[in-house]
């Protein structure tokens, strides 16, 4: 979850790479995870976040 939090903050790949580098196959299951962890997708995190992490 920490490794795809920072690829969402520091990069701007699509979700669908980052759920493949963090070992999803489907990236549904990346949405999922955030969705229950942090109430909120990955695009949603993204956008809440974008500029906090450098």
């Amino acid at each position: 979850m920490l490794i795809a939090e920072g690829l969402l903050l520091d990069t701007t790949l699509p979700i669908s790479t980052i759920s493949a580098k963090i070992g999803y196959k489907n990236p549904s299951s990346l949405f999922r995870l955030f969705t229950a962890k942090l109430n909120m997708t990955p695009t949603q995190f993204r956008r809440q976040h974008a500029g906090e992490h450098n």
